[in-house]
């Protein structure tokens, strides 16, 4: 029986059965490595696909948000435009004013206006926030988007910080009868030159004080005007390099 069974291991540990079972075995691992290798591509694959999606709609929605900037800024374009020819208006007529009509009417076309820049930030800081600003597949169209929002902030503090001069200058205490007048006229209430007798003058501290704050606003308004131009140049720029990274 013992002779039996030795001559039963001899058989199975013959070399040529080893050679088969040492085959056998580097196949079984080849298989398990090219299924990991396979796993491992496919895995990788649809991540790529997951960010290439993501990205698509992250610009997207940052497209998006440029065209609602771009119409901001021809809003202001023309908005600010129109208030600087107005208070070269009031100007005219203080410099012409020869009746109370006259006076009366510089009061009523009401130019002073406050105009802020309002970009659209929320994509951008979700960027920020995730991370997908850094995974963009484009380091150029980083850089672009990059550049306008810390322009966009640059410039718009800087045109704030402007347009805090004219809040001040309204609260000037000479402007509180412009004030009240203009209210009364938007009302159709009469005026009474009795208990504002400088209407009656053509030259008074009143009038003065109008038009140091039309000729304020009037330049304050330019000044801004020309820092918006800057920042739309970069907005325009910035949606033709997004136009073509998303046409690739």
């Amino acid at each position: 029986m013992l002779g039996f069974l030795r001559k039963i291991r001899r058989k199975n540990i013959e070399p040529t059965k080893m050679k088969k079972v040492i085959l056998y075995a580097l196949g079984e691992i080849f298989l398990v490595v090219i299924g990991i290798l396979i796993a491992v591509q496919l895995n990788n694959w649809n991540n790529q696909r997951r960010l290439e999606s993501a990205e698509r709609i992250t610009l997207s929605r940052l497209h998006e948000d440029l065209r609602s900037d771009m119409s901001r800024f021809d809003f202001l374009d023309s908005a600010m435009n129109h208030h600087i020819n107005l208070c070269d208006s009031v100007i005219g007529l203080i410099e012409k004013q020869s009746s109370l009509n006259d006076r009366l009417e510089l009061i009523r076309i009401d130019p002073v206006e406050v105009f802020l820049l309002e970009t659209n930030t929320t994509t951008y800081e979700e960027m920020l926030n995730t991370g997908r600003l850094y995974s963009l597949s484009s380091p150029r169209l980083r850089s672009w988007i990059t550049l306008y929002y810390r322009q966009a902030k640059k410039w718009g503090s800087y045109s704030d910080g402007n347009t805090d001069r004219i809040r001040s200058a309204m609260n000037q205490e000479g402007l509180n009868d412009y004030w009240v007048i203009q209210s009364k006229l938007e009302r159709k209430k009469p005026i009474s030159t009795k208990l504002y007798p400088w209407l009656n003058e053509t030259s008074s501290e009143e009038l003065r004080s109008i038009e140091n704050l039309m000729y304020l606003t009037s330049s304050v308004q330019q000044l801004n005007l020309g820092n918006y131009d800057i920042i739309k140049r970069i907005c325009e720029t910035l949606l033709e390099e997004l136009d073509a990274h998303r046409k690739r």
